[in-house]
């Protein structure tokens, strides 16, 4: 459903069974919720671990939290902004959101295709607090590949392997 939304937002779709991208991003949100098992509306109960962390003997607790779409929905930072850079970054921060703990590295490539969502990332990166954009190449390509090792960074990063290098399918 986000990615039909983007898709409309940005004017690589037009409008399908569901209508306007406003439509695909609502059942998006709603969908997501689904997965989580959150309901559309009523009482969605969270357990966090206590003190002493998972294990055969951990404690949790229990906190019910009133779950409503529409007051969700409501609150300005979430409500649709339209066919609007605004509205691309609303739909992209909760597909971004929707992907969490169950898409593996899905999030992060999402991250580096659209710069969505803004990450503060501090000085834990070892990246001047950046978020690398690409994974190096393997040392091994180095020795076993050399001249296809070397003919791909210059043609794609200006011979320097940097995990800030944008590819060229991002470019």
């Amino acid at each position: 459903m986000f990615n039909i939304a983007e898709g409309i937002n940005r004017g690589w779709a037009a409008s399908g069974h569901l209508g306007t991208a406003e439509n695909y991003y609502k059942t998006g949100i709603l969908a997501s919720w689904v997965s989580y098992g959150i309901p559309e509306t009523g009482t969605y109960t969270a357990y966090f671990y206590q003190s002493g962390g998972p294990g055969f003997d951990a404690v949790y607790t229990a906190y019910p939290i009133t779950v409503d779409f529409n007051t969700y929905y409501a609150q300005p930072v979430v409500k649709y902004a339209g066919n609007t850079a605004a509205g691309l970054a609303q739909i992209l921060q909760e597909k971004y959101v929707s992907l969490f703990r169950h898409s593996g590295l899905e999030g992060y490539y999402q991250f580096r295709r659209t710069g969505v969502a803004q990450f503060g990332t501090g000085p834990g990166t070892g990246n001047s607090g950046r978020i690398a954009l690409r994974f190096q190449y393997p040392d091994v390509e180095k020795t076993a590949n050399t001249q296809n090792y070397d003919d791909a960074l210059q043609s794609q990063y200006g011979g320097n392997d940097d995990i800030n290098g944008i590819m060229w399918l991002l470019k």
